[in-house]
This record gives structure tokens, sequence and C-alpha cells, in this order.
């Protein structure tokens, strides 16, 4: 029986999985100035030549915004271009960035170069999708996304605390040259690490009636075997009814004891003459119910984690912390919500590289991941819904690193279950769809948050988060049994 894998042919599974952690240590090398000026610019904004704090707050949002634009068209380049180029490019911006944060002075000139981060951050993230895509097999996507993330928010914590410590030592300019100047380490690995075939090289297209066994993630093959029934845009007719029974059969999560036979049909894909490659809107129109599904999930989870819940985590630690004017003191030194509000993050993005590729790897496993997915909707929904009242301080604190836990349970599981929908011909499209519908909700998240948190407070706007989490942790969960109980019928 032929398995088919996605990893780009002459790399092992241990190349591949190189490839993804040195590109993710390149995306976090470059997050370094980004992470430093969230810290940095609040603090020093006079230092570099703003006039008032509204400027502040755009500055740090318009890189969101212009990202919602350049998505599909850096999806479209990596079509084109190799990896590589993409990656390079985009490391070359994030230098140029930074050390734009050190040399540039106004508000003019510092909304260019955050424009610009917007484009190499488009650049670095689909290029780190593409390249998990093609280095992972459905027995490892999970942790070598897991991996990714993790790596990543390793450099965020790096950027934020020699942003804020240098910051105080030895000016903000200061600091944004020399964090520029490092992240220029990452061009050489880039090139030499990074994948150099186009993003519309697909691997697995050319395999003919070939079938894959169930893996040890319970899916039957699912990621890699999906065909014309896979991605949202494939780019070849349907298969023939019985070879697509087989395909439902095999994705069924949770493992069906008949999944092998269920796949001992051969896939026939008809690519002769007559064959039209479909546009990206009839591709769309053709996506299966859980690829909407991720996207909508992506989209209500930047909602949630990246915008209302990261814009109101201050206002709700102040409100919890046990001293005076809502402050707290650790080894002598009273701390403010703000400081407070970092030190949690820090902590999140500390235990990030340790958690997330198991995460990812337990996604890997007998079940699946969207079991695991509904369960860390369910907790998150549950510790937001307590994060407002009025709890004992140390309660409160347990369901706040328990919020944050989930976070970085449901961000890396997102990931991986859009990776698994973005097998096939039309994977770029998918992915720059999927970073899109993310970036919409990052940004409209503080918007949105703010607004309700006018009319409802934090106990309705942490309660609504909890509702629309709860919503996705059903869908989940209903399209798991439908799947489950498809492939039982069929055994």
């Amino acid at each position: 029986m032929a398995t088919t894998s996605t990893t780009e042919p002459g790399l092992s599974p241990s190349d591949g999985g190189k490839q993804v952690r040195i590109l993710a240590w390149v995306t976090a090398i470059c997050l370094l100035g980004d992470s430093m000026y969230y810290i940095v610019l609040p603090l020093y904004w006079r230092q570099f030549g703003l006039d008032s704090l509204w400027q502040v707050g755009f500055l740090l949002s318009i890189n969101r915004f212009v990202r919602l634009p350049l998505n599909p068209l850096m999806g479209w380049l990596y079509s084109r271009i190799s990896k590589r180029a993409g990656v390079m490019l985009a490391v070359v911006l994030a230098c140029l960035t930074t050390i734009g944060y050190g040399c540039l002075s106004g508000f003019a000139a510092l909304l260019v170069a955050r424009a610009l981060w917007g484009a190499a951050w488009s650049l670095l993230r689909i290029g780190g999708y593409l390249t998990v895509l093609e280095t992972s097999t459905g027995h490892n996507r999970g942790k070598l996304l897991g991996s990714y993330n993790g790596i990543i928010a390793f450099g965020s914590l790096i950027g934020m605390l020699a942003g804020g410590l240098l910051a105080d030592a030895i000016g903000a300019r200061p600091v944004a040259l020399l964090l520029g100047a490092v992240s220029i380490a990452g061009i050489p690995y880039a090139w030499k690490y990074v994948p150099g075939a186009t993003g519309n090289r697909d691997p697995g297209a050319s395999v003919q009636g070939s079938s894959a066994g169930p893996g040890p993630s319970g899916t039957g093959g699912r990621e890699d075997q999906r065909g014309a029934a896979g991605a949202g845009a494939p780019d070849v007719p349907a298969p023939n009814a019985g070879s697509q029974d087989a395909v439902s059969a095999m994705k069924a999560d949770g493992g069906s004891r008949n999944a092998a036979s269920a796949a001992a049909a051969p896939v026939q894909y008809n690519q002769g003459k007559g064959s039209r490659s479909r546009s990206w809107t009839e591709g769309l129109m053709a996506m299966r119910p859980s690829a909407w599904l991720v996207l909508a999930s992506g989209t209500g989870m930047a909602i949630v984690f990246y915008g209302a819940y990261l814009a109101t985590l201050s206002a709700v630690i102040e409100a919890h912390l046990p001293g005076p004017n809502g402050t707290i003191t650790l080894l002598g030194v009273t701390l403010g919500a703000a400081s407070a509000a970092g030190i949690v993050q820090a902590v999140r993005w500390a235990w990030s590289p340790y958690l997330s590729p198991r995460i990812g790897a337990w996604s890997d496993g007998p079940l699946g991941r969207k079991p695991l997915y509904a369960a860390s909707l369910v907790v998150a929904a549950a510790a937001l819904a307590l994060l407002p009242l009025k709890l004992p301080f140390a309660a409160w604190l347990a369901l706040l690193l328990l919020a944050q836990l989930a976070n970085t349970a449901i961000v890396t599981l997102s990931d991986a279950l859009a990776a698994d929908e973005a097998t096939g011909p039309s994977r770029v499209a998918y992915m720059t769809t999927y970073t899109t519908v993310v970036d919409v909700g990052a940004a409209i998240g503080p918007l949105l948050g703010f607004a309700l948190l006018d009319r409802i407070g934090l106990v309705g706007l942490y309660g609504a988060c909890a509702a629309l989490l709860l919503l996705f942790a059903a869908a989940w969960a209903a399209l798991f049994m439908r799947v489950r109980d498809r492939a039982s019928y069929r055994s």
C-alpha cells in the first residue's frame, strides 16, 4: 500500500523538521523589532518625534490593517517565486523597518516603516505555513506547527524583554538599531535552509492511484490523500464515486478499524486534456464544511484572543489586583496593571516553545485534532466567563493562567487544522485566505471589544467571548461526531 507524503523530494522527515525550525527562528529574529516597538513606543513616543498618543495607537495597529489587502497579493507572489526569495525579501524588509525605528522620526516616516513591516510579516507567515505544508505529513503536521509557533513566541518574548530593559539603559533608538543589526543574521539562514521551490508546486499532485492507510493521527491519511475532496480550491475533477467513499471513510477522526480496507480503493483523477482548473472563486464555493469552519474559527479566535481579550487584559488585571489602585507588590516592588499584564504575556511566550509542540503532537494522535480543539475552546470559554467575576485572588490567577494555556492550545490547533485543509494544488490560496481572515479578526477585535465594553462592561464582554467560543466548540464537536458516525456506518 503506497502512502504519499507532502515532504519535499529528497528530504527526510527530520530534514523537513529542521527546515521548519530554522524558518521559525528566522521569523523570531525578525519579530524582535516589532515586539520591542510594542513595549518601547508607548513609553518613549516623544523620542520618536510623535505629537500625541493617538499616533502611537495608529502606528501599532496599521501593520495589521495593511495585511488585509496584502495577504492575497503575497499568496499570489508565492505562487510565482520561490519561498526562499519571499522569505529573504521579508527578512530584508524586517531589517530595514527595525533600523528605521532607530533612524526615522515623525509620524509619516514611521507610518511607512510600520506598513513595510506588515508586508514583511505577511511574507514570513505565509512562507512559514507553506514550508510546514511541504515538509510535513498527517503524522507530524501538528507537532511541526506547534514547534513553529512556539519558537516564534520565544522571539516575541526576547524582543519584549530586551526592548524594555535596554531602552531604560541605553535609550529607545539605540535598542532599535541594535535589534535591526541582529535581524540581519536571518538572511544567511533563509538562503541556506528555506526551500527554493515555488509555492504552486504540489509534491503529491502527480501521484495517481495511490492510497493512504490510517496514520497515527487517526485520520486515515486524510491530510495527504484528500485530492478533489480536500482543500478549498481543488484544481482537478472529483474522483469516481467509489473512490470518494473510500476517501470519506479515510477522513474519519477517531480512526476506523476498517479504514485500511476502505482506503484500498485507489483514488484516480482524470487529468486529461479536457480537465479544467477551477478559479479561486469556484474553489471557495467547492470547499468542504470543515474548510469553511476552519476559516470561521480562525476569525473568531482572532477576534477573541488577538483582539478583545488582549486589548482588555490590562483592565481585567487592574480590577483584580489586591493592592491599592490596582497594584501588586512582588519582592518589594510595586507593579501596576500594565506591568502585570506584560509579565502574564511573558509567561505565555516563555512556555509556548515547550507546550506548543507537545499540543501539536497530541493532536497528531489517535483522536485527531477536532476533539482536542473543541475541548480547548470549552476550557477557554469557561475561563473567560469567570475572569471578570470577583473571586479570591489565588483562584482568579489560576483562571488567568488557564486562559493563557487554552489560548496557546487554540492558536496551535487552529493553524494545524488550517494546514490539514490546505493540501493539494490550492494550498497557497487556502492558507492566504486563512491568514487574511485571522488578520481581519485581529484588526476588528479591539474595536469591537471596546465598543461592547462601553455598553455591557467587562462581564458582558467576556461572556460574549465565551459564548462565541462555545458556539465553535459545539460546531467542531458536531462535525467530529458526524464524520465518526459516517465512518462507523460504512464499516
